[in-house]
């Protein structure tokens, strides 16, 4: 697939938060309440993951203009030792069997099972290492950004850990979520932006799966597309763009005093460059990311 496809799809954006908590488990407001808010907010979708709990009447959450999709949250032990694993499992149809919560590979093939798209969870916050995250290596991507970790431990952002895994060649995507438990702290800080056909269970959870979205705190990634082996941005003003790649490969760009960025432009002219991803920062501090690229080793391509 060409780089940065989601921005080149048809389609249209929808706002999203992919982690969420209900009185269903640890939440603080009951699955209606919660909708209610985040709709009111601007959102186009929501997924719902409490604890090994399903929601099973999403239909009357949603309505013509927002989505509430059925998803769950589940914590098998770490084989490797040190805390549990956490995955949110998004588009599940029921909620999972215990036989299924007893390693990190049984909870992920569960998942797809069910068809669902299944994320690892704030590694930061639960302290987990290289070898923890290859127990759940089968899972499509990682949590970069986790708003109630950051507010309650300080252990929000797990970039550095997607990193590491991106340079061992693991086609993680990420996800900012708010993991909502008391929306008065946690809420309304972390989503993704989706890229879809229409606004419909089905079509929001196709994108994800193919890569069309990107994670933001707030900052808009309007155009990302590679022409002639360089990257060209556009995006809402910023202060800071940074081109991750493995190791020392990638670059920085920061606005000069009194201005502000909104086009970048980055050749990845490094030979031993094997991935790029985008992370902006707006004047505030808030970060967006896009998912990464992949050169293709046989024939020297840079692809999804």
């Amino acid at each position: 697939m060409k780089p940065f496809s989601a921005f080149a799809a048809p389609g249209e954006w929808f706002r999203g938060n992919c982690h969420t908590h209900t009185t269903l488990s640890d939440g603080s407001e009951d699955p209606a309440t919660t909708a209610g808010l985040y709709r009111k907010k601007g959102y186009d979708f929501l997924v719902l993951t409490d604890h090994y709990e399903v929601c099973e009447d999403v239909k009357s959450l949603s309505a013509e203009d927002f989505v509430v999709i059925r998803g769950v949250e589940m914590h098998p032990p770490a084989q490797s030792g040190g805390f549990a694993h956490h995955f949110i499992a998004l588009g599940v149809k029921e909620k999972p069997p215990k036989r299924c919560l007893k390693t990190a590979a049984s909870a992920i093939r569960w998942g797809k099972k069910q068809g669902a798209l299944v994320f690892y969870c704030h590694p930061y916050w639960t302290g987990h290492a290289r070898s923890h995250l290859e127990e759940g290596r089968e899972a499509l991507g990682v949590e970069v950004y986790n708003a109630t970790c950051d507010v309650h431990r300080g252990l929000g952002y797990s970039e550095v850990h997607w990193d590491h895994v991106l340079s061992e060649g693991w086609r993680w995507r990420a996800l900012a979520v708010d993991d909502t438990h008391n929306y008065r702290a946690d809420g309304f800080t972390g989503w993704i932006m989706v890229k879809a056909k229409r606004l419909h269970p089905r079509s929001i959870l196709s994108a994800i799966k193919k890569g069309r979205f990107y994670a933001t705190q707030g900052p808009e990634i309007h155009d990302l597309s590679m022409r002639n082996g360089a990257i060209d941005l556009k995006c809402s003003p910023v202060q800071d763009v940074v081109w991750h790649g493995n190791g020392p490969c990638g670059s920085r760009a920061t606005a000069e005093p009194g201005k502000l960025i909104e086009h970048a432009r980055f050749e990845p002219k490094n030979p031993q460059a094997t991935y790029f991803r985008l992370m902006i920062r707006d004047a505030k501090g808030r970060k967006a990311w896009s998912n990464p690229i992949w050169r293709n080793p046989k024939t020297g391509r840079w692809e999804e």
